[in-house]
């Protein structure tokens, strides 16, 4: 399916759930990212709520800081086309690692080269996102930065002035405020909005199951595609979570999963936090929860078990580990004598 043929007989969603859905696709892209861009850029980097509206020329040209840097996406595979990400020039040196002002004729080689750091793990969580079919993933790769002189060059970075765009406030260090803008073409950001909200809706979905229903939480894609795979094969049905928020509204609801499967290491709100917020739950505290950890020392462990969790798997885990703890933390509890 391509960005300029959405499927027949299929409802497009509504310009406020698309805007919607493509800024919840972007909150999630950047709070997957917030650690590794901390690392890069040597202190810790927050984000504000994103919001996300339909672009026209008009609109884009007072909303964006011209001139501009802009560093393209291109997206290949079940959705075609090419995104922007862009920001004031001093912003973008700041971002680079490079807080120099850029030269007014365009964007220096060493901030090119640092933009294209902070960004390649940006295009990474985009294309763990969406997948074509059961085993195929979009390709997403970053092109060259450059330096846009006004709207009239966005034709000549390959995205057209009339499309979505969306705004993100970023915060590095000791509250350096930095704004982010990204321009998606209508056609490319429409599906990908589509996308998303179909993912999600299928994902909070309670499919019905005689063995039960397990709640899988982890923000890696790979991760939730293999226990799924895993647990529907044993004839479970799944519902899967990308968050820890997202978690805890899913476990807020009246029918509850017969158990969950979370990981620790989460942007925002980690596993250790969503486990002792269920078990503050009225209902919460008889739900098993096995937790996954990529580390296996004793005072994770320790951690895990004292934030309410009834039993853990440490990464990489198999199958029969998996299937075993659930096993046991889903089996009954023995008859009084």
């Amino acid at each position: 399916m391509s960005a300029q043929e959405p499927p027949a007989g299929k409802k497009p969603l509504s310009k406020k759930l698309g805007a919607k859905a493509l800024a919840a696709l972007l909150s999630r892209q950047v709070q997957a990212v917030s650690k590794g861009w901390g690392e890069l850029l040597g202190g810790p980097v927050s984000f504000g709520a994103v919001t996300a509206a339909e672009a026209h020329p008009t609109g884009l040209t007072k909303a964006l800081p011209w001139p501009a840097a802009a560093v393209a996406v291109a997206v290949e595979g079940g959705f075609q086309g090419r995104f922007l990400v862009l920001a004031a020039p001093a912003d973008a040196a700041i971002l680079a690692g490079k807080p120099a002002e850029p030269k007014a004729e365009g964007l220096t080689p060493d901030v090119i080269e640092g933009l294209g750091k902070l960004f390649a793990p940006f295009c990474v969580s985009v294309q763990e996102s969406y997948r074509n079919g059961p085993d195929q993933k979009l390709e997403v790769r970053q092109e060259a930065a450059r330096l846009l002189a006004d709207m009239e060059k966005l034709p000549e970075a390959g995205v057209a002035t009339d499309g979505w765009l969306a705004e993100l406030k970023m915060a590095l260090g000791e509250g350096k405020a930095i704004q982010l803008w990204v321009l998606f073409p209508l056609a490319l950001g429409t599906a990908l909005a589509e996308a998303h909200h179909a993912a999600e809706a299928a994902a909070t979905a309670a499919p019905k199951s005689s063995k039960g229903t397990i709640l899988v939480v982890d923000d890696q894609h790979s991760i939730r595609t293999l226990i799924r795979r895993h647990l529907e094969k044993e004839g479970f049905a799944v519902v899967e979570c990308t968050n820890g928020e997202g978690a805890l509204l899913q476990l807020a609801k009246k029918e509850k999963p017969s158990a969950v499967v979370l990981d620790v290491m989460m942007p925002g709100m980690d596993g250790y936090e969503v486990c002792r917020r269920l078990r503050a739950l009225p209902d919460g505290k008889g739900v098993p929860v096995v937790m996954c950890t990529g580390k296996g020392q004793r005072q994770d462990v320790m951690e895990a078990l004292q934030a309410g969790a009834n039993d853990y798997v440490v990464k990489p885990f198999t199958r029969e580990i998996l299937l075993a703890k659930l096993g046991k933390v889903m089996a009954p509890p023995p008859a009084q004598s």
